[in-house]
């Protein structure tokens, strides 16, 4: 038992890719991931703390995404047998294992007393907001779309992995972040589920205020006259919205066309 332990515990380092081998049963490899993976280790390595885990015939069992972006930027790859996990272990652990929510990192960096961090953990007390995905979207509605991301090419995703990595940035003015609460509160008195926080009252919000033209408070004079009905996402919620924003109006050029979300 002690040989055995020590042969599960012992790491080893190597540059050598091509000696690892993918296991058809595991998971597919995400270039989102791999892409995110990049961006953490250039942040800081620690793939030491966390090796990839292979088998005898240095199939891995773990870390198949981690072994790419460490390939991709030309890093040493740690790595330790196991000799209790096989194939058939794959999903279980996959099952198992719990990936860190933003909620998660909103505590661990707020312990540490970040400062941007804090700032969003008083706004969600201000706001009332549960959920750290909602007041960060509602944070960066703006900004987030002009943030060009090299690490995968999308925004959104920078702007997410940003604050998975400690490196989020409050904006040094949120009185527009502040100004989307109250439209949002206003808004969701007209639908069903009077919740100022559901996603597709904040998509719909978030993809019809990049229109210059649009005004919030025509919309909702319109409402009073003109209920909505059940939406299922953010478009149909638009629909409607586009319906009762056009309501009476005759002249087309006075009709709004509101964009759709993506």
């Amino acid at each position: 038992m002690e040989n055995k332990m020590k042969v599960e515990q012992t790491l080893h380092q190597t540059k050598d890719y091509g000696m690892f081998k993918y296991i058809p049963q595991n998971r597919k490899t995400v270039s989102g991931h791999v892409a995110n993976l990049i961006h953490s280790i250039k942040t800081k390595n620690l793939n030491q703390d966390f090796p990839i885990i292979v088998n005898e015939k240095m199939e891995i069992l773990d870390g198949q995404n981690r072994l790419q972006a460490l390939q991709q930027l030309g890093l040493p790859v740690w790595y330790k047998f196991s000799e209790d996990m096989s194939v058939l272990d794959i999903s279980l652990v996959n099952t198992v294992s719990k990936k860190w929510s933003n909620e998660d990192f909103l505590h661990q960096y707020t312990s540490q007393g970040k400062e941007d961090y804090l700032k969003v953990k008083d706004f969600m007390d201000w706001a009332g907001i549960k959920s750290v995905n909602v007041a960060v979207k509602i944070v960066r509605n703006r900004k987030y779309t002009k943030l060009n991301s090299t690490e995968n090419g999308s925004a959104l995703g920078w702007l997410n992995n940003s604050f998975k990595t400690g490196n989020f940035k409050y904006p040094q003015d949120d009185t527009l972040a502040k100004k989307t609460i109250l439209d949002l509160k206003r808004l969701s008195q007209f639908t069903n589920k009077k919740d100022p926080y559901d996603r597709s009252l904040v998509v719909a919000y978030d993809t019809i205020t990049r229109d210059s033209s649009f005004d919030v408070d025509r919309l909702i004079s319109k409402l009073q006259g003109y209920p909505l009905g059940v939406y299922n996402d953010a478009n149909s919620l638009i629909d409607q919205f586009e319906k009762a924003y056009n309501y009476n109006v005759k002249d087309d050029k006075n009709k709004i066309f509101l964009k759709r979300a993506a």
